[in-house]
């Protein structure tokens, strides 16, 4: 959020909705938004995606105790 801040700050965007990441927070719910699985064409790959979208989660939360 600070990095986000500071751009706002700066002029250099609007708000948060003007930044486009492959993940990023939303800014309407405590959620992350993933960019790249809206380019899926077959429903195996979104699933594939999700699945180590949630593994690397999982790592991550698992690193932060």
């Amino acid at each position: 959020q600070r990095h986000v801040d500071v751009l706002a700050d700066a002029g250099i965007i609007e708000d948060a909705s003007k930044v486009w990441w492959d993940v990023r927070p939303s800014v309407r719910y405590p959620t992350l938004e993933m960019r790249v699985s809206d380019i899926c064409t077959h429903w195996e790959d979104a699933i594939t995606i999700a699945a180590m979208y949630r593994c690397i989660l999982h790592m991550l939360f698992r690193l932060r105790r």
